[in-house]
């Protein structure tokens, strides 16, 4: 990272690169990996039909949004823990603090419920599959704001870092 900002480029920058570049490489393997599972699901069962289009492209960018969470929760980790390796663990565990909480308070007889921000628990399913689109709108909000927290956590972070 020294080498990097010693040419001029903003911390800010490098961080979202990192981001972007793994989320980027993460929607070009699983498009490539959906294009082969619809060539041998075609080719076994046929072309059939999509009952609800707008769903499935709608349950596609959620999980693309979601994968970005996570990814950019992994690099923020790794920023604060100066470890990529124990920045990633900790980065895919930051999303599921809200169910730990849960469990936490439930050994105490205290029983909350934190669904409405748990990245998890909004995302789309295909088995409920329907017009109602109403439903995204919950899982991008909590998923953009995993996203904007993470962000600016891993900007504060950087900006306060002493490079080595």
């Amino acid at each position: 990272m020294k080498n990097i900002v010693g040419r001029g480029i903003s911390k800010k920058s490098y961080y979202l690169s990192m981001v972007f570049t793994i989320s980027g490489a993460y929607v070009l393997v699983m498009l490539v990996l959906s294009i082969f599972m619809g060539i041998f699901a075609m080719s076994k069962y046929g072309m059939g039909t999509l009952e609800y289009p707008a769903y499935f492209a709608l349950s596609i960018v959620a999980k693309i949004l979601f994968v970005m969470a996570h990814i950019s929760f992994a690099v923020t980790m790794a920023v604060l823990t100066q470890n990529v390796i124990t920045g990633a663990i900790f980065g895919f565990l930051v999303p599921y603090i809200p169910q730990a909480v849960e469990m936490v308070l439930g050994i105490f007889k205290i029983h909350i419920s934190l669904d409405f921000i748990k990245l998890s628990a909004h995302m789309p399913s295909v088995y409920e599959a329907s017009n109602q689109l109403s439903t995204f709108l919950p899982c991008f909000l909590v998923a953009g704001g995993y996203l904007i927290l993470s962000f600016l956590i891993g900007f504060q972070r950087l900006k306060r870092q002493d490079i080595k």
